[in-house]
């Protein structure tokens, strides 16, 4: 039903192992994942990774040590005809997403969502409500304003709570 569970008999009716848990439940493989996918974005891009990356705000100091340049990102392209034919990977995805958001759900107020979704459905409250800009973000950048001299915008400015 989608709900945890400490009862060995729910789990054989049926259990999602998530990556990056126990060892007992191959949490080693989403450990070993993200050390690839850590490799690719840091050291190959000469970048800082780990510890070492700088942080995303600006009210976090840097790391005392760098071992490489900024933060990095690693992008692949993949020549999907290499492998299958395209109408038959797209059939296949199709089917894919279809098999994923028809999932049970762990709550009925969250259905399951698919790469992109979230995306979509923040496009469509934007466009119905506008740009939410949290409270401590505008304060940045009124602050920012204020230390270089720049005047905001004469415009009615909402913020979230």
């Amino acid at each position: 039903d989608g709900q945890d569970t400490t009862d060995a008999r729910d789990a054989l009716d049926g259990a999602l192992l998530p990556l990056g848990s126990f060892e007992h439940t191959s949490g080693h493989k989403g450990y070993c994942l993200s050390v690839a996918v850590e490799s690719l974005c840091g050291p190959l891009s000469g970048a800082n990774w780990g510890p070492f990356v700088p942080p995303f705000t600006l009210s976090l100091s840097p790391p005392k040590k760098s071992v490489g340049k900024g933060m990095g990102h690693f992008f692949s392209a993949l020549e999907v005809e290499s492998f299958i034919e395209l109408d038959e990977f797209k059939k296949q995805m199709d089917h894919f997403r279809e098999v994923l958001v028809q999932s049970l759900p762990r709550s009925s107020q969250l259905p399951v969502l698919v790469p992109g979704d979230p995306e979509r459905l923040s496009k469509a409250q934007t466009r119905n409500n506008g740009v939410v800009i949290p409270e401590d973000t505008w304060q940045d950048v009124v602050s920012i304003c204020a230390d270089i001299g720049q005047d905001l915008p004469d415009s009615e400015i909402y913020t979230e709570a």
